[in-house]
């Protein structure tokens, strides 16, 4: 059983050396990447790892990470300004220095956090625009309804630029995601094996699926309650690009 109150007095004194200005800049990195790391590890304590991490970072960025260089980041909050940014897309969370315009720069994430990590502050919630509403049926596939005009609103939510936000109609996604509740998406970030995807083929068809395995020059998916798994050949494929996560108007899960 987590004492809340001990958590408490740990984030009250993380949120003061944030602000104290004579506090180096590797431990505000280190702060940050362990308050990301718990975050992202709370949505999945069995799978998400720190070498699970070094995994997915390594496979996002193309450049080799160990899981002794991950390790070496939380240790001495040493770590190069490329490997911020390749951090905040795995685990889905600002870490707030990585210099990028559309981050906060006074604290660590962004976004309200998942029931489960109770206790973390909100940090500079980003207003990503819902832009209309997907009605998904039982096989993946779905049909969208485009808003116009800013119509549907803004949800908030941490993370990169370029998030979109769609409104779900139907009940074949719960108990994950039920109707009326929103997916948080990432159009033109490449998607990683066991993450959520969008896919609109070249024939109009769109899907909703999750990625098991990127062949290169095909990918294999399967519906989220793992009812059907198919083939696509990429070259089938306008568009590709994951599910950051889903959420109602007041707690967030990421994918």
């Amino acid at each position: 059983m987590v004492d809340q109150a001990l958590v408490d007095d740990k984030h009250r004194a993380e949120n003061t050396a944030m602000l104290d200005k004579s506090v180096t800049t590797r431990e505000r990195t280190r702060i940050a990447l362990q308050r990301a790391f718990d975050v992202w590890n709370s949505q999945d304590p069995r799978n998400h790892t720190k070498a699970e991490l070094a995994r997915q970072c390594e496979a996002l960025s193309g450049q080799k990470c160990t899981p002794q260089t991950v390790s070496g980041w939380f240790s001495t909050g040493r770590m190069d300004k490329a490997w911020l940014g390749v951090v905040e897309k795995v685990t889905g969370q600002s870490l707030g220095f990585s210099g990028s315009p559309e981050m906060g720069h006074e604290f660590p994430l962004n976004g309200e956090l998942p029931p489960s990590s109770a206790g973390y502050p909100r940090f500079h919630a980003k207003n990503v625009a819902v832009v209309g509403e997907w009605f998904v049926q039982s096989d993946g596939s779905f049909s969208e309804k485009k808003y116009e005009n800013n119509e549907g609103g803004f949800v908030e939510w941490g993370g990169g630029s370029g998030y979109k936000a769609v409104k779900v109609r139907g009940d074949s996604l719960e108990p994950l995601v039920s109707d009326g509740h929103y997916l948080i998406v990432a159009p033109g970030v490449k998607p990683l094996p066991e993450q959520r995807v969008v896919i609109v083929k070249k024939d109009g068809q769109m899907l909703l699926m999750k990625l098991l395995f990127d062949r290169g020059d095909s990918v294999v998916v399967e519906t989220w309650h793992r009812t059907n798994r198919v083939t696509i050949l990429c070259e089938d494929i306008a568009f590709f690009y994951p599910v950051m996560g889903w959420m109602d108007r007041h707690a967030h899960r990421a994918a």
